[in-house]
């Protein structure tokens, strides 16, 4: 598939191969663009197989031109997140739920303990 700038695809839609998507086009959220398909610029599509709806107005690009700098950085982040391996899922996983049911007064797990003396503990903790 081929994607023109400016383009918002929807949650959970499908670009299939050999689909051609102009600039300034909304694909709506849950459509199928089937393979061959052709965009043109400024359109919105909506559907499954996805059709033409009615064409892109003023608020609908200004909508574009602000959130794109936001979906570039939630990409970013998705992308980070999908390189990490099941281990490394699992001890964030853990931390996470360590975090939502640990009170803040308990003690907090660190990197580094402060006051453990030369690797042996902190005083008056029970090893």
């Amino acid at each position: 598939a081929t994607l023109g700038d400016a383009v918002v695809v929807g949650a959970g839609s499908q670009i299939l191969d050999g689909a051609v998507v102009g600039s300034n086009v909304f694909v709506e959220a849950g459509s199928i663009v089937t393979p061959g398909t052709k965009i043109p610029d400024g359109e919105v599509w909506s559907g499954s197989p996805a059709k033409f709806l009615r064409k892109v107005t003023k608020e609908d690009i200004e909508y574009i031109q602000s959130h794109s700098a936001q979906m570039s950085s939630l990409a970013l982040l998705h992308a980070g997140e999908c390189e990490n391996d099941y281990k490394q899922l699992a001890k964030d996983e853990e931390e996470y739920e360590d975090k939502e049911h640990r009170a803040d007064d308990y003690w907090q797990p660190t990197d580094e303990d402060p006051t453990d003396i030369q690797g042996q503990g902190s005083p008056g903790r029970i090893f």
